[in-house]
């Protein structure tokens, strides 16, 4: 709109180039319209139906809306259950009581579900989704379903990160000899078979290959120069990206019907492992030989 080849200004809906006027959802320029759930007084007791709830093109200043970050109050009598005063539903639609009669002062089924958005942590069965912003951003890795998640959430459902290498260790009291696989250790520190091993002396790709007792383990490969007393090693897990699986269904939660696939160009087709030997890309996926029979819906 600005006469210039290759300009992305576009006219707004105002007819200004670069404006700022916006359509809402019902097509009205400069609109108070907006996409929210909505719930209906279904059986004319004044209170609001959650099981009726819809989205809906509505009046930004109309009552009775139904999504999350909405006082419960709309639809609950808080009168009769002063439990409910000031929270709000899941992004099941649920109520954070599943009775409100059982609802009391020493129950803990009656939360504030915003207390739970930006707290560090990714709870995707209560928060995880748009109208919370995916738990205040702590849900902040996407997978190619749409899945939002983290990497803690997949060390507490696999013992092994998704995407990153898991540190868990790092202990500076390794004696290893040049040469050899043992390592002996304080017997402080539980190592376990699935860890790498970095540090002196120790040969890139190395990993715990096996564990003799609490104070000595065996290395995958033998230790190089620089082998002494005392030393600092690193222990980790590595993560399922990258790691020879093409992992296009990782169940995270089975109640939840939550799995995680890494198989499109955005996660670099699970870091390469689901590479096909013929180069073909069958809906922006690629397919291992292994898996070209075994497609999954992953529910986002």
């Amino acid at each position: 709109c600005d006469s210039t080849c290759g300009s992305a200004l576009q006219l707004d809906c105002e007819g200004v180039c670069d404006g700022d006027a916006t359509t809402d959802c019902n097509g009205v320029c400069r609109g108070n319209s907006i996409e929210r759930h909505y719930c209906a007084d279904t059986d004319n007791d004044g209170l609001l139906n959650i099981d009726s709830r819809s989205l809906n093109c509505i009046d930004a200043s109309i009552p009775g809306n139904c999504n999350p970050n909405f006082d419960s109050c709309l639809f609950m009598d808080c009168d009769n259950h002063p439990m409910y005063t000031g929270t709000v539903i899941n992004c099941q639609g649920e109520l954070p009581g599943s009775n409100p009669n059982e609802c009391d002062e020493t129950s803990d089924l009656c939360i504030d579900f915003n207390d739970y958005k930006g707290d560090g942590e990714c709870d995707y069965s209560l928060t995880n989704c748009k109208e919370f912003n995916f738990d205040g951003g702590d849900c902040n890795l996407v997978d190619c379903m749409g899945t939002h998640f983290t990497d803690e959430l997949c060390f507490l459902a696999f013992d092994a990160n998704c995407t990153t290498t898991y540190t868990s260790i790092v202990d500076s009291t390794m004696d290893t000899e040049d040469g050899f696989t043992t390592v002996e250790h304080d017997g402080l520190s539980t190592i376990d078979t699935t860890m790498t091993v970095t540090g002196i002396s120790i040969p890139d790709g190395a990993t715990v290959a096996s564990i003799t007792d609490d104070y000595t383990f065996e290395l995958s490969v033998p230790a190089s120069g620089g082998a002494g007393n005392n030393l600092t090693l690193t222990f980790g897990i590595e993560p399922f990206l990258g790691d020879g699986e093409c992992d296009e269904s990782l169940v995270l939660d089975e109640d939840f019907g939550l799995e995680l696939n890494f198989n499109c160009a955005e996660w670099d087709y699970d870091g390469g492992d689901c590479e096909s030997t013929s180069g073909r890309i069958i809906y922006g996926h690629k397919f291992a030989n292994s898996n070209l029979n075994s497609l999954s819906s992953p529910i986002p």
